[in-house]
Protein backbone atom coordinates (compact mmCIF):
# COMPACT_ATOMS: atom_id res chain seq x y z
CA UNK A 1 0.00 0.00 0.00
CA UNK A 2 2.58 2.53 1.00
CA UNK A 3 4.34 1.42 -2.93
CA UNK A 4 0.93 2.22 -4.43
CA UNK A 5 0.55 5.66 -2.41
CA UNK A 6 4.00 7.06 -3.27
CA UNK A 7 3.40 5.93 -7.13
CA UNK A 8 0.10 8.07 -7.16
CA UNK A 9 1.99 11.59 -5.47
CA UNK A 10 4.48 11.15 -8.48
CA UNK A 11 1.77 10.79 -11.42
CA UNK A 12 0.15 13.77 -9.23
CA UNK A 13 3.34 16.00 -8.99
CA UNK A 14 4.62 15.11 -12.67
CA UNK A 15 0.79 16.32 -13.60
CA UNK A 16 1.15 19.19 -11.52
CA UNK A 17 4.15 20.00 -13.30
CA UNK A 18 3.00 19.77 -17.12
CA UNK A 19 -0.47 21.94 -15.82
CA UNK A 20 2.25 24.77 -14.45
CA UNK A 21 4.32 24.99 -17.69
CA UNK A 22 1.06 24.98 -20.30
CA UNK A 23 -0.13 27.73 -18.18
CA UNK A 24 3.16 29.74 -18.01
CA UNK A 25 3.83 29.42 -21.60
CA UNK A 26 0.21 30.31 -22.11
CA UNK A 27 0.95 33.56 -20.68
CA UNK A 28 3.99 34.23 -22.68
CA UNK A 29 2.46 34.22 -25.67
CA UNK A 30 1.24 38.09 -24.79
CA UNK A 31 4.37 39.00 -24.33
CA UNK A 32 6.32 40.09 -27.32
CA UNK A 33 10.35 39.76 -25.60
CA UNK A 34 12.89 40.83 -28.19
CA UNK A 35 14.82 38.56 -29.82
CA UNK A 36 18.84 37.94 -28.55
CA UNK A 37 19.87 40.65 -31.63
CA UNK A 38 16.97 43.05 -30.50
CA UNK A 39 18.20 46.29 -28.35
CA UNK A 40 15.74 47.83 -26.38
CA UNK A 41 15.90 52.18 -26.84
CA UNK A 42 16.15 54.28 -23.40
CA UNK A 43 15.26 57.33 -23.62
CA UNK A 44 17.38 59.78 -21.05
CA UNK A 45 18.78 63.58 -20.92
CA UNK A 46 15.48 65.45 -22.77
CA UNK A 47 15.84 69.63 -22.54
CA UNK A 48 13.47 71.76 -23.65
CA UNK A 49 15.07 74.73 -25.08
CA UNK A 50 14.00 77.82 -24.20
CA UNK A 51 11.96 76.94 -21.68
CA UNK A 52 8.11 77.06 -20.89
CA UNK A 53 8.64 80.01 -18.17
CA UNK A 54 7.95 82.52 -20.78
CA UNK A 55 9.15 85.47 -18.78
CA UNK A 56 12.25 83.83 -17.21
CA UNK A 57 14.20 87.04 -16.02
CA UNK A 58 17.21 86.38 -18.06
CA UNK A 59 14.54 86.66 -21.20
CA UNK A 60 15.85 89.36 -23.93
CA UNK A 61 14.02 90.65 -26.99
CA UNK A 62 16.99 90.84 -29.60
CA UNK A 63 15.80 92.08 -32.82
CA UNK A 64 12.62 93.03 -31.51
CA UNK A 65 10.08 94.34 -34.48
CA UNK A 66 6.99 96.49 -34.11
CA UNK A 67 4.22 96.88 -36.00
CA UNK A 68 1.09 99.20 -36.21
CA UNK A 69 -2.59 98.13 -37.02
CA UNK A 70 -4.60 101.16 -38.36
CA UNK A 71 -6.43 102.56 -35.24
CA UNK A 72 -9.88 101.34 -34.78
CA UNK A 73 -13.25 103.17 -33.84
CA UNK A 74 -16.08 101.25 -32.86
CA UNK A 75 -19.55 102.66 -32.37
CA UNK A 76 -19.38 102.17 -28.53
CA UNK A 77 -17.28 105.15 -28.18
CA UNK A 78 -13.77 102.98 -27.51
CA UNK A 79 -11.42 103.52 -29.70
CA UNK A 80 -8.40 101.20 -29.99
CA UNK A 81 -4.41 101.79 -31.20
CA UNK A 82 -3.06 98.59 -31.76
CA UNK A 83 0.77 97.58 -31.92
CA UNK A 84 2.34 94.45 -31.93
CA UNK A 85 5.92 93.92 -30.93
CA UNK A 86 8.55 90.93 -31.88
CA UNK A 87 11.20 89.06 -29.73
CA UNK A 88 12.02 86.07 -32.28
CA UNK A 89 15.65 85.64 -30.17
CA UNK A 90 13.86 84.02 -27.13
CA UNK A 91 16.39 81.43 -27.63
CA UNK A 92 19.32 83.15 -25.44
CA UNK A 93 17.13 81.92 -22.23
CA UNK A 94 18.58 78.36 -20.26
CA UNK A 95 17.00 74.75 -21.37
CA UNK A 96 14.68 73.34 -19.28
CA UNK A 97 14.20 69.44 -18.22
CA UNK A 98 11.13 67.52 -20.25
CA UNK A 99 8.31 66.97 -17.56
CA UNK A 100 4.80 65.73 -17.07
CA UNK A 101 4.08 65.32 -20.67
CA UNK A 102 4.47 61.80 -23.17
CA UNK A 103 7.33 61.85 -25.71
CA UNK A 104 6.98 59.89 -28.92
CA UNK A 105 9.70 58.37 -30.91
CA UNK A 106 9.72 57.10 -34.34
CA UNK A 107 12.79 55.50 -35.94
CA UNK A 108 13.70 55.16 -39.50
CA UNK A 109 16.47 52.62 -40.88
CA UNK A 110 18.34 55.61 -42.70
CA UNK A 111 21.02 57.98 -42.26
CA UNK A 112 19.45 61.55 -42.41
CA UNK A 113 16.42 63.22 -42.23
CA UNK A 114 15.55 63.85 -45.64
CA UNK A 115 15.48 60.33 -46.16
CA UNK A 116 13.16 59.49 -44.45
CA UNK A 117 10.31 57.38 -46.16
CA UNK A 118 7.64 54.87 -44.88
CA UNK A 119 9.49 52.61 -46.78
CA UNK A 120 12.58 52.54 -44.30
CA UNK A 121 10.19 53.22 -40.92
CA UNK A 122 11.70 50.91 -37.84
CA UNK A 123 9.53 51.39 -35.36
CA UNK A 124 8.34 53.60 -32.68
CA UNK A 125 7.66 54.31 -29.04
CA UNK A 126 6.10 56.82 -26.34
CA UNK A 127 7.81 57.40 -23.37
CA UNK A 128 6.05 59.39 -20.17
CA UNK A 129 8.70 62.13 -17.98
CA UNK A 130 7.44 62.25 -14.46
CA UNK A 131 8.05 65.69 -12.72
CA UNK A 132 11.63 65.04 -12.14
CA UNK A 133 11.79 64.45 -16.22
CA UNK A 134 12.84 60.50 -15.89
CA UNK A 135 11.31 58.85 -18.63
CA UNK A 136 9.64 55.35 -18.81
CA UNK A 137 8.53 53.74 -21.79
CA UNK A 138 4.86 52.95 -22.14
CA UNK A 139 5.75 51.61 -25.80
CA UNK A 140 8.93 50.33 -25.98
CA UNK A 141 10.92 51.05 -28.94
CA UNK A 142 12.67 47.60 -29.71
CA UNK A 143 15.33 47.74 -32.86
CA UNK A 144 17.65 45.52 -34.03
CA UNK A 145 21.87 46.91 -34.81
CA UNK A 146 21.95 48.90 -37.65
CA UNK A 147 22.32 52.89 -38.51
CA UNK A 148 18.47 55.17 -37.84
CA UNK A 149 17.28 58.61 -37.53
CA UNK A 150 14.74 59.49 -35.12
CA UNK A 151 11.61 61.91 -34.84
CA UNK A 152 10.49 62.94 -31.75
CA UNK A 153 7.90 65.21 -30.92
CA UNK A 154 5.44 65.96 -27.75
CA UNK A 155 2.05 68.10 -27.24
CA UNK A 156 3.43 69.07 -24.01
CA UNK A 157 1.09 67.41 -22.22
CA UNK A 158 -0.08 64.00 -21.62
CA UNK A 159 -2.54 63.19 -24.39
CA UNK A 160 -0.55 61.44 -28.05
CA UNK A 161 -2.34 60.63 -31.39
CA UNK A 162 -2.57 57.13 -32.44
CA UNK A 163 0.18 56.10 -34.16
CA UNK A 164 0.05 56.19 -37.86
CA UNK A 165 3.07 54.12 -39.44
CA UNK A 166 1.71 54.83 -42.98
CA UNK A 167 2.30 58.86 -42.70
CA UNK A 168 5.98 60.34 -42.55
CA UNK A 169 4.08 63.68 -40.79
CA UNK A 170 1.88 64.39 -37.36
CA UNK A 171 -0.87 67.47 -36.77
CA UNK A 172 -0.90 69.91 -34.53
CA UNK A 173 -4.36 72.24 -33.67
CA UNK A 174 -5.44 75.47 -32.56
CA UNK A 175 -4.45 76.27 -29.20
CA UNK A 176 -1.79 73.00 -28.93
CA UNK A 177 1.54 73.36 -27.65
CA UNK A 178 3.44 71.36 -29.82
CA UNK A 179 7.80 70.49 -28.99
CA UNK A 180 9.83 68.31 -31.80
CA UNK A 181 13.32 67.11 -32.45
CA UNK A 182 15.06 65.07 -34.88
CA UNK A 183 18.17 63.16 -34.41
CA UNK A 184 20.12 61.36 -37.76
CA UNK A 185 22.87 58.71 -38.43
CA UNK A 186 22.72 57.05 -35.04
CA UNK A 187 24.42 53.66 -34.99
CA UNK A 188 22.75 51.55 -33.05
CA UNK A 189 24.32 49.06 -30.85
CA UNK A 190 23.46 47.32 -27.20
CA UNK A 191 25.95 50.03 -24.72
CA UNK A 192 24.44 48.49 -21.38
CA UNK A 193 23.26 44.69 -21.79
CA UNK A 194 20.19 44.70 -24.15
CA UNK A 195 19.42 48.28 -23.83
CA UNK A 196 20.84 51.67 -26.31
CA UNK A 197 20.40 55.16 -24.30
CA UNK A 198 19.51 57.86 -26.86
CA UNK A 199 20.90 61.10 -25.54
CA UNK A 200 22.03 64.35 -25.78
CA UNK A 201 18.24 65.21 -26.85
CA UNK A 202 16.77 68.74 -27.01
CA UNK A 203 13.05 69.91 -27.98
CA UNK A 204 12.58 72.79 -29.24
CA UNK A 205 8.41 74.74 -29.14
CA UNK A 206 7.11 74.91 -32.46
CA UNK A 207 4.38 77.07 -32.23
CA UNK A 208 4.33 80.43 -31.59
CA UNK A 209 3.86 82.24 -28.23
CA UNK A 210 1.20 85.48 -28.03
CA UNK A 211 -0.07 87.82 -25.01
CA UNK A 212 -2.98 90.04 -25.82
CA UNK A 213 -2.08 93.72 -23.36
CA UNK A 214 -4.89 96.08 -22.93
CA UNK A 215 -4.22 99.34 -21.74
CA UNK A 216 -6.45 101.80 -20.36
CA UNK A 217 -6.06 105.71 -21.21
CA UNK A 218 -4.89 107.52 -18.09
CA UNK A 219 -7.04 110.47 -17.25
CA UNK A 220 -10.08 109.52 -19.07
CA UNK A 221 -10.77 105.63 -18.05
CA UNK A 222 -11.15 103.50 -14.72
CA UNK A 223 -9.61 100.47 -13.99
CA UNK A 224 -10.14 97.66 -16.00
CA UNK A 225 -12.00 95.29 -14.35
CA UNK A 226 -12.56 92.05 -16.45
CA UNK A 227 -11.43 91.13 -19.87
CA UNK A 228 -12.03 87.69 -21.93
CA UNK A 229 -11.98 87.15 -25.92
CA UNK A 230 -11.58 84.88 -28.42
CA UNK A 231 -9.40 85.04 -31.48
CA UNK A 232 -9.74 83.66 -34.79
CA UNK A 233 -7.06 82.02 -36.05
CA UNK A 234 -5.52 78.68 -38.33
CA UNK A 235 -7.22 75.50 -36.94
CA UNK A 236 -4.24 73.20 -37.45
CA UNK A 237 -0.67 73.00 -38.79
CA UNK A 238 1.06 69.72 -39.84
CA UNK A 239 4.66 68.99 -39.05
CA UNK A 240 7.16 67.41 -41.54
CA UNK A 241 9.59 64.88 -40.05
CA UNK A 242 11.80 65.20 -42.93
CA UNK A 243 12.41 68.62 -42.69
CA UNK A 244 11.37 68.99 -38.28
CA UNK A 245 9.17 71.88 -39.75
CA UNK A 246 5.67 72.64 -38.33
CA UNK A 247 3.90 74.28 -41.88
CA UNK A 248 1.88 77.58 -41.74
CA UNK A 249 -1.90 76.82 -40.37
CA UNK A 250 -4.40 76.38 -42.45
CA UNK A 251 -8.30 76.60 -41.78
CA UNK A 252 -10.19 78.91 -39.05
CA UNK A 253 -10.56 78.14 -35.41
CA UNK A 254 -11.49 80.40 -32.46
CA UNK A 255 -9.15 79.72 -29.32
CA UNK A 256 -10.03 81.72 -25.91
CA UNK A 257 -7.80 84.79 -24.37
CA UNK A 258 -8.35 85.25 -20.94
CA UNK A 259 -7.20 87.41 -18.59
CA UNK A 260 -5.08 86.86 -14.91
CA UNK A 261 -7.84 87.78 -12.16
CA UNK A 262 -4.31 89.01 -10.26
CA UNK A 263 -4.14 91.65 -13.61
CA UNK A 264 -7.78 92.74 -13.06
CA UNK A 265 -8.61 95.97 -11.69
CA UNK A 266 -5.65 98.02 -13.11
CA UNK A 267 -5.01 100.52 -15.86
CA UNK A 268 -2.80 97.56 -18.08
CA UNK A 269 -3.89 94.02 -17.87
CA UNK A 270 -2.04 91.08 -19.88
CA UNK A 271 -3.21 87.78 -20.92
CA UNK A 272 -2.45 84.32 -20.14
CA UNK A 273 0.23 82.70 -22.45
CA UNK A 274 -1.74 81.88 -25.76
CA UNK A 275 -0.29 79.02 -27.97
CA UNK A 276 -0.80 80.02 -31.48
CA UNK A 277 0.21 77.72 -34.72
CA UNK A 278 2.56 79.29 -37.22
CA UNK A 279 0.67 81.70 -39.68
CA UNK A 280 1.42 83.85 -42.61
CA UNK A 281 -0.05 87.52 -42.80
CA UNK A 282 -3.16 87.85 -41.92
CA UNK A 283 -5.97 89.87 -39.78
CA UNK A 284 -6.88 88.21 -36.05
CA UNK A 285 -10.35 89.23 -35.20
CA UNK A 286 -10.30 89.79 -31.15
CA UNK A 287 -14.14 89.49 -30.17
CA UNK A 288 -14.57 90.46 -26.13
CA UNK A 289 -16.74 88.24 -24.61
CA UNK A 290 -16.14 90.22 -21.58
CA UNK A 291 -14.39 93.78 -21.61
CA UNK A 292 -15.51 96.46 -18.46
CA UNK A 293 -13.92 99.70 -18.06
CA UNK A 294 -14.39 101.85 -15.59
CA UNK A 295 -17.57 99.90 -14.36
CA UNK A 296 -18.92 100.35 -17.97
CA UNK A 297 -19.63 96.53 -20.51
CA UNK A 298 -18.15 96.80 -23.58
CA UNK A 299 -18.84 93.24 -24.26
CA UNK A 300 -18.95 92.55 -28.20
CA UNK A 301 -16.09 95.28 -28.87
CA UNK A 302 -14.00 93.72 -32.22
CA UNK A 303 -10.32 94.71 -31.94
CA UNK A 304 -8.69 94.02 -35.28
CA UNK A 305 -4.70 92.88 -35.41
CA UNK A 306 -4.09 93.39 -39.06
CA UNK A 307 -1.57 91.42 -41.03
CA UNK A 308 -0.14 89.69 -38.05
CA UNK A 309 2.59 87.04 -38.47
CA UNK A 310 3.23 84.18 -36.38
CA UNK A 311 6.50 82.33 -37.58
CA UNK A 312 6.71 79.33 -34.98
CA UNK A 313 9.75 78.16 -33.18
CA UNK A 314 8.49 79.78 -30.09
CA UNK A 315 8.55 83.43 -31.04
CA UNK A 316 7.23 85.24 -28.67
CA UNK A 317 4.55 88.51 -29.79
CA UNK A 318 2.61 90.84 -27.58
CA UNK A 319 -0.10 93.03 -28.97
CA UNK A 320 -0.85 95.83 -27.13
CA UNK A 321 -4.27 97.09 -27.54
CA UNK A 322 -4.62 101.11 -26.39
CA UNK A 323 -8.25 101.94 -25.33
CA UNK A 324 -8.57 105.67 -25.83
CA UNK A 325 -11.71 107.65 -25.90
CA UNK A 326 -12.95 111.32 -26.29
CA UNK A 327 -15.37 111.23 -22.88
CA UNK A 328 -14.92 109.54 -19.46
CA UNK A 329 -15.01 105.65 -18.37
CA UNK A 330 -16.08 106.27 -15.10
CA UNK A 331 -18.82 105.20 -12.48
CA UNK A 332 -20.29 102.53 -15.22
CA UNK A 333 -21.07 105.41 -17.59
CA UNK A 334 -18.93 106.76 -21.00
CA UNK A 335 -19.99 110.57 -20.05
CA UNK A 336 -19.43 113.33 -22.53
CA UNK A 337 -16.29 115.30 -22.78
CA UNK A 338 -18.26 118.69 -21.82
CA UNK A 339 -21.81 120.05 -21.23
CA UNK A 340 -24.49 119.66 -24.19
CA UNK A 341 -25.48 123.00 -25.83
CA UNK A 342 -27.09 123.96 -29.26
CA UNK A 343 -26.15 126.75 -32.30
CA UNK A 344 -29.00 124.93 -34.44
CA UNK A 345 -27.55 121.67 -33.73
CA UNK A 346 -27.04 119.59 -31.15
CA UNK A 347 -23.20 119.21 -29.84
CA UNK A 348 -20.97 118.55 -27.16
CA UNK A 349 -18.37 120.90 -25.23
CA UNK A 350 -14.32 119.21 -25.81
CA UNK A 351 -14.02 120.38 -22.89
CA UNK A 352 -15.68 119.19 -19.73
CA UNK A 353 -15.27 122.93 -18.16
CA UNK A 354 -16.09 124.86 -20.77
CA UNK A 355 -19.47 126.38 -19.85
CA UNK A 356 -21.18 129.53 -21.64
CA UNK A 357 -23.38 131.47 -18.60
CA UNK A 358 -24.76 134.21 -20.75
CA UNK A 359 -26.31 131.72 -23.45
CA UNK A 360 -29.62 130.63 -21.98
CA UNK A 361 -30.67 129.14 -25.70
CA UNK A 362 -27.80 127.87 -26.38
CA UNK A 363 -26.39 126.19 -22.93
CA UNK A 364 -28.99 125.47 -20.24
CA UNK A 365 -32.40 123.39 -21.29
CA UNK A 366 -36.06 122.96 -20.05
CA UNK A 367 -36.51 119.57 -18.25
CA UNK A 368 -38.14 117.06 -21.12
CA UNK A 369 -37.63 119.02 -24.16
CA UNK A 370 -36.02 118.78 -27.15
CA UNK A 371 -34.38 122.37 -27.57
CA UNK A 372 -33.80 124.89 -24.89
CA UNK A 373 -35.30 127.76 -27.43
CA UNK A 374 -38.62 129.85 -26.57
CA UNK A 375 -40.43 129.73 -23.78
CA UNK A 376 -41.83 126.53 -21.80
CA UNK A 377 -45.63 126.36 -22.38
CA UNK A 378 -48.61 124.57 -19.65
CA UNK A 379 -48.63 121.96 -22.54
CA UNK A 380 -45.54 120.75 -21.83
CA UNK A 381 -46.38 119.91 -17.98
CA UNK A 382 -48.84 117.19 -19.56
CA UNK A 383 -45.93 115.50 -20.14
CA UNK A 384 -45.50 114.00 -16.45
CA UNK A 385 -42.55 110.76 -17.11
CA UNK A 386 -39.81 111.35 -19.05
CA UNK A 387 -39.46 110.68 -22.76
CA UNK A 388 -36.74 109.80 -24.90
CA UNK A 389 -38.42 110.83 -27.92
CA UNK A 390 -37.62 114.60 -26.40
CA UNK A 391 -33.95 113.87 -24.77
CA UNK A 392 -31.63 116.13 -26.60
CA UNK A 393 -28.40 113.93 -25.62
CA UNK A 394 -30.07 111.75 -28.46
CA UNK A 395 -30.15 114.23 -31.09
CA UNK A 396 -26.34 114.74 -31.12
CA UNK A 397 -24.33 112.87 -33.89
CA UNK A 398 -26.00 109.85 -34.62
CA UNK A 399 -29.75 109.65 -33.00
CA UNK A 400 -29.71 107.72 -30.18
CA UNK A 401 -26.17 107.63 -29.30
CA UNK A 402 -26.33 109.46 -26.01
CA UNK A 403 -28.80 110.47 -23.32
CA UNK A 404 -29.18 112.61 -20.75
CA UNK A 405 -27.65 110.33 -17.17
CA UNK A 406 -30.21 108.54 -14.87
CA UNK A 407 -29.51 109.49 -11.51
CA UNK A 408 -27.63 106.15 -10.73
CA UNK A 409 -24.79 107.55 -12.81
CA UNK A 410 -24.49 110.53 -10.47
CA UNK A 411 -24.51 108.51 -7.24
CA UNK A 412 -21.92 106.30 -8.82
CA UNK A 413 -19.56 109.01 -9.31
CA UNK A 414 -20.16 110.19 -5.74
CA UNK A 415 -18.67 106.60 -4.49
CA UNK A 416 -16.08 107.19 -6.45
CA UNK A 417 -15.15 110.44 -4.09
CA UNK A 418 -15.35 115.01 -5.12
CA UNK A 419 -13.90 117.37 -4.26
CA UNK A 420 -14.46 121.29 -5.02
CA UNK A 421 -12.24 122.64 -7.29
CA UNK A 422 -11.23 124.85 -10.37
CA UNK A 423 -10.12 123.73 -14.23
CA UNK A 424 -9.20 126.72 -16.65
CA UNK A 425 -10.29 129.13 -14.38
CA UNK A 426 -14.00 127.69 -13.87
CA UNK A 427 -15.34 126.31 -10.53
CA UNK A 428 -16.82 123.19 -10.10
CA UNK A 429 -16.95 119.78 -8.87
CA UNK A 430 -14.55 116.75 -9.60
CA UNK A 431 -15.52 113.68 -9.54
CA UNK A 432 -13.54 110.54 -9.14
CA UNK A 433 -10.46 112.62 -9.86
CA UNK A 434 -11.56 112.29 -13.06
CA UNK A 435 -14.37 114.22 -14.46
CA UNK A 436 -15.37 117.87 -14.00
CA UNK A 437 -18.85 119.26 -13.67
CA UNK A 438 -18.51 123.25 -13.67
CA UNK A 439 -20.68 125.45 -11.91
CA UNK A 440 -23.55 126.42 -13.98
CA UNK A 441 -26.14 128.06 -12.22
CA UNK A 442 -29.36 128.31 -13.82
CA UNK A 443 -32.21 130.27 -15.99
CA UNK A 444 -35.51 131.20 -14.37
CA UNK A 445 -37.92 133.28 -16.30
CA UNK A 446 -36.41 136.46 -15.02
CA UNK A 447 -32.45 135.57 -15.70
CA UNK A 448 -29.55 133.94 -14.48
CA UNK A 449 -29.42 132.94 -10.99
CA UNK A 450 -25.84 131.80 -9.63
CA UNK A 451 -26.64 131.81 -5.77
CA UNK A 452 -22.61 132.60 -5.06
CA UNK A 453 -21.39 128.99 -6.80
CA UNK A 454 -24.04 126.46 -7.67
CA UNK A 455 -23.91 123.57 -10.70
CA UNK A 456 -27.43 122.43 -11.63
CA UNK A 457 -27.44 119.59 -13.96
CA UNK A 458 -30.70 117.85 -14.87
CA UNK A 459 -31.09 113.90 -14.95
CA UNK A 460 -33.87 111.55 -16.85
CA UNK A 461 -35.83 111.16 -13.44
CA UNK A 462 -39.36 112.55 -12.79
CA UNK A 463 -39.26 113.20 -9.57
CA UNK A 464 -43.16 113.80 -9.53
CA UNK A 465 -46.37 113.75 -11.36
CA UNK A 466 -45.34 117.08 -13.12
CA UNK A 467 -41.58 117.60 -12.21
CA UNK A 468 -37.85 116.70 -13.23
CA UNK A 469 -35.25 115.88 -11.01
CA UNK A 470 -31.71 117.94 -10.61
CA UNK A 471 -28.44 116.58 -9.69
CA UNK A 472 -27.13 119.97 -7.67
CA UNK A 473 -23.68 120.88 -5.98
CA UNK A 474 -22.22 123.58 -4.24
CA UNK A 475 -19.50 124.14 -2.14
CA UNK A 476 -21.51 125.63 0.80
CA UNK A 477 -24.71 125.08 1.69
CA UNK A 478 -26.26 121.38 0.85
CA UNK A 479 -23.64 120.53 -0.35
CA UNK A 480 -23.91 117.45 -2.93
CA UNK A 481 -27.17 116.57 -3.54
CA UNK A 482 -30.45 115.72 -5.71
CA UNK A 483 -34.00 117.16 -5.60
CA UNK A 484 -37.11 117.44 -7.66
CA UNK A 485 -37.42 120.61 -9.05
CA UNK A 486 -41.11 122.40 -8.98
CA UNK A 487 -39.87 124.31 -12.02
CA UNK A 488 -39.16 122.69 -15.11
CA UNK A 489 -39.70 126.08 -16.82
CA UNK A 490 -36.33 126.76 -15.35
CA UNK A 491 -33.39 126.59 -18.04
CA UNK A 492 -30.33 124.12 -16.13
CA UNK A 493 -27.03 122.78 -18.06
CA UNK A 494 -27.34 118.85 -19.34
CA UNK A 495 -24.09 116.25 -19.51
CA UNK A 496 -24.57 113.35 -21.96
CA UNK A 497 -23.63 109.50 -21.35
CA UNK A 498 -23.35 106.97 -24.34
CA UNK A 499 -26.53 105.60 -24.58
CA UNK A 500 -25.11 102.46 -26.04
Amino acid sequence: MKTSSFFFKIVALLLMNTFLSCQEEERMTDITIPSSKDIIIQISDVLINPDNGWEAVNTKSVNSEVSSSPRQSNENGLDMGISTSISPEAHTRAARVFTNSKLRVVAYKCSGISAITTGNYAGYGDYTADASGNLTATTPLVLSPGTYSFVLFSYGNAALPTFNKSSITATATSGQDFLSSTKANVAISANYGKYFWLTGLTLTRRISGFYITMQAQSGRMDNITACAATLTVPAQATYSFTTDKLANGSGIASINAVWKLAETNKMRVKSEYIRVLPQASANIPVRFTQLTIGGKSFVGTIATIALQTFQGNDYTYESVINLTTSGYIIGGALWAPGNLYYDGSFKLYQSMSDISINSPTTNYWYWNRLTPTGNYTTGDFAQTTWQPANDPCRQVGTKGTWCVSPKQYYANLIQKGYKFTTQNGNMGLLMGNMIFFPYSGYYNPNGYVDEGGRGVYWVQESGSPYYGVIFSFEQKGTGVVYSISNYNNYRMAIRCIRAN
